[in-house]
């Protein structure tokens, strides 16, 4: 899909994903908050955005601040951060073509034809502007009623790798969609002082940025299944700053069925 400047800004027309104010690191990341502890269930919001992107931030700070919205509800946060944006003016040290085709493949499942930024996915199954609290706070309280599998992981840490040990069933209700578990590893708290394009001189503070998503295995339906993952770790990751989360999909219409995190250890 080519994407324009313009239809990247469409959305900006009404001002509801733009925000245009300043933004120093200190506050981004005072308004972080840690995943709260919840024995509810657990929704997936995933964020796409962008540093080159001038009504991200907003988004970028209201993902840090997700997890404690939704009371009784565990909220699983992970930013994919696209590459469209790369080539006006400030590469994003965190985009991936990787997670563009992520979102391109949400587009097709939604049926919308177009991806923009900050977009919020959340559970798979639907989407808003990404800096819209209200709405975002609404699909989440939606979604957490809908289950259709169940996924656990525990973590081992090596030197220089995360071993990620996943445990997957999907209900014999999705007969004929099998789903597919993914293991997503995030770092936290990431300060960025951006030197060119639309945030030019601002110090930004991105939370949950995805660093590796791997596919586990393939689960039919009625069935579990178990596996291990092993991750590469950069030696300039913060493991302090990193959590696990791990989720199950279906692989064609990408609703979200069941979603756990699992601490680095």
């Amino acid at each position: 899909m080519n994407i324009t400047r313009p239809a990247l800004l469409a959305l900006c027309a009404t001002g509801v994903g733009c925000g245009w104010g300043g933004e120093d690191a200190a506050a981004a990341g005072a308004s972080a908050r840690p995943a709260a502890a919840s024995s509810g269930p657990a929704v997936l919001v995933e964020l796409f955005t962008s540093q080159g992107c001038s009504s991200c931030p907003p988004a970028d700070r209201l993902l840090g601040q997700l997890p404690g919205e939704v009371d009784g509800v565990q909220v699983l946060p992970l930013a994919f951060h696209v590459d469209y944006w790369d080539d006006l003016g400030w590469r994003d040290p965190f985009s991936s073509a990787e997670w563009t085709a992520r979102q391109n493949k949400y587009a097709r499942a939604l049926g919308a034809g177009r991806i923009y930024t900050p977009q919020l996915v959340v559970q798979g199954t639907a989407d808003v502007v990404g800096s819209d609290r209200g709405k975002a706070v609404d699909l989440i309280r939606r979604a957490a009623g809908a289950t259709g599998g169940r996924i656990q992981a525990t973590t081992v840490a090596g030197p220089n790798s995360l071993t990620v040990s996943v445990d997957a069933a999907l209900g014999a209700s999705k007969a004929g969609s099998r789903a597919e578990a993914w293991v997503a590893l995030v770092e936290n708290g990431l300060a960025t002082r951006v030197a060119r394009g639309e945030n030019q001189g601002r110090g930004l503070v991105n939370h949950f940025v995805v660093r590796r998503l791997t596919r586990a295995f393939a689960v039919e339906p009625g069935s579990s299944r178990r596996g291990d993952v092993v991750l590469a770790l950069d030696p300039g990751w913060r493991r302090d700053r990193m959590a696990v989360t791990v989720f199950l999909q279906e692989d064609r219409g990408l609703a979200v069925l069941a979603a756990a995190a699992a601490r680095p250890r």
